[in-house]
């Protein structure tokens, strides 16, 4: 494995006919009988062995298919007793750590992983794995030294054990209800950018048919009929409705769909029909500000307009001594400049 760099891991041997006739002959022979009477393999494969070789090679095919049928079937299969479980957690981690050796040896990377148990049903310690002794360091200053191996790996730990959920987590009814609302807000986000391709898109509910609807040719389509099309925030804090939603936003049956030009100038007429018929309030008018139809100029240019009159009226200032006369000039500006910071 040391020469290998670890990816004797990744391939798997292949079964051949013999050991998979040894398997089932000893499952066969030994059937029925206790842990003290069977007979080992090393015996039945010496005293059967004429029997395989009698076998024809589409025989021999068949174990093979039968085994590695087997083979698959056991490496899903639950283990049973807390020592199974925990050797086999050791041994993964092991096969884990050696790959990821062999692969910084071979094309240099950087990387970790921690295994927590999810059951209570056995006892280990979260098992960490840095692919060097300054990583873990470094991610103490990366985040503001509030990095702690020990303490992130129980709480995956309390994660798992909680049933891998975070509704699962969570301590009070209230904190569960913020967080499927902000998983709600955040998906449909997730779902507008994708469907108009502007990362920089914010969603509005008040005014959805002006900004999303006329604005990016889109529309949403699923909205549960017994929920208010509101900002998630003023949805109910019953738990069922938002986890209904927020399972229709995730396997597509809520989802924005695009329009054409005629479907966006039906919605437009359909709003038009609610709002005469006083089923929907009409498009509020945007405020006049005070100051509309003055001309605003920037603040940089006034100022630099007031310093060049400054220095045309003290330039027309006559003065019988051309020095004391820029000594006024330097004086007056000074007390301008003084003038404009009171004010």
């Amino acid at each position: 494995m040391l020469f290998n760099g670890g990816t004797r891991y990744l391939r798997e041997q292949k079964t051949n006919a013999w050991n998979a006739w040894s398997h089932y002959k000893y499952q066969e022979v030994n059937e029925g009988v206790t842990v003290e009477e069977r007979i080992p393999l090393r015996d039945i494969q010496r005293d059967y062995a004429s029997e395989y070789r009698a076998l024809s090679h589409e025989e021999k095919e068949e174990f093979i298919r039968d085994y590695e049928l087997h083979k698959g079937e056991r490496k899903l299969a639950p283990r049973v007793t807390a020592r199974s479980k925990i050797q086999d957690v050791v041994n993964t981690a092991k096969k884990i750590e050696q790959l990821m050796i062999g692969l910084d040896s071979r094309v240099r990377i950087q990387g970790m992983f921690c295994i927590t148990r999810s059951s209570t049903d056995f006892a280990i310690a979260p098992r960490w794995f840095f692919s060097s002794r300054d990583l873990e360091k470094y991610l103490k200053i990366a985040v503001w030294q509030k990095w702690s191996s020990s303490k992130i790996g129980a709480q995956i730990e309390a994660f798992g054990v909680a049933g891998s959920s975070i509704t699962g987590i969570l301590a009070t009814t209230k904190m569960q209800v913020t967080w499927l609302k902000s998983q709600i807000r955040d998906k449909i986000i997730s779902l507008l950018v994708d469907i108009t391709g502007d990362s920089n898109i914010k969603m509005s509910y008040t005014k959805f048919h002006e900004l999303i609807v006329e604005r990016h040719k889109v529309d949403i389509q699923g909205w549960p009929a017994k929920l208010k099309f509101v900002n998630p925030s003023e949805l109910s804090d019953k738990m069922a409705p938002l986890q209904n939603l927020f399972d229709a936003l995730t396997n597509g049956a809520c989802k924005f769909i695009k329009l054409s030009a005629n479907e966006v100038k039906a919605r437009q007429d359909r709003l038009a029909a609610d709002v005469a018929a006083g089923k929907v309030a009409p498009r509020k008018p945007r405020k006049q500000c005070k100051d509309a139809g003055v001309p605003r100029g920037s603040q940089k240019a006034t100022t630099n307009k007031e310093n060049t009159n400054d220095k045309d009226t003290s330039s027309d200032e006559d003065s019988p001594n051309d020095e004391e006369g820029e000594g006024d000039d330097r004086e007056l500006a000074h007390l301008r400049k003084r003038q404009r910071r009171v004010l």
